[in-house]
């Protein structure tokens, strides 16, 4: 395999998350040094296990918790999370109380048909903690948008929340 005459697509299953902030760089760097190549992001899916034995699927970018068990795996990379809202949302003014995030009104993502939690989601429901969720999307990357003029909160990827606040700030001096 010679990434600079290489012809080849990948198809990759990643969220819009790690696409964001993990790809997008790395298709910048690979844009120069491996010209020909062409990228199929897929989301992940209910029928994941099936796709990857069929071979229908190059690479898996995946949290542990959803990896196949029976393929080899290795850790690309670690997160945490955080409370996001809207820049000017006063609940964010100072430590928020559990009382205040379980009546706060949350933006959450669910993934797959079978609505598979997000990691975020499996935590909280480990630690018996129940939320008011009043907007479910499927994907990570449209959740800064549903806090804009809100007072709406989500747990999210400090990495994806980074990333928005960054954005906000050049379209806003671009304004």
């Amino acid at each position: 395999f010679d990434p600079k005459t290489s012809q080849r697509t990948f198809r990759i299953c990643i969220s819009d998350y790690l696409t964001i902030v993990v790809w997008r760089p790395l298709l910048q760097r690979l844009a120069s040094e491996a010209p020909g190549l062409s990228y199929e992001f897929l989301q992940p899916s209910d029928e994941l296990a099936q796709q990857i034995d069929r071979g229908d699927i190059d690479l898996l970018l995946s949290p542990v918790e959803y990896l196949i068990p029976e393929h080899p795996s290795q850790v690309l990379c670690e997160e945490t999370y955080v409370i996001a809202g809207w820049s000017e949302n006063d609940l964010l003014d100072g430590p928020m109380s559990l009382a205040q995030f379980r009546a706060a009104e949350h933006v959450a993502v669910r993934l797959g048909r079978i609505n598979r939690s997000s990691f975020a989601e499996s935590q909280l429901r480990a630690m018996d903690i129940e939320r008011k969720t009043v907007i479910q999307a499927t994907t990570f990357g449209i959740v800064p948008e549903l806090l804009v003029g809100t007072r709406r909160i989500a747990i999210m990827h400090r990495r994806l929340a980074v990333h928005a606040a960054l954005q906000d700030r050049e379209v806003g001096a671009d304004a």
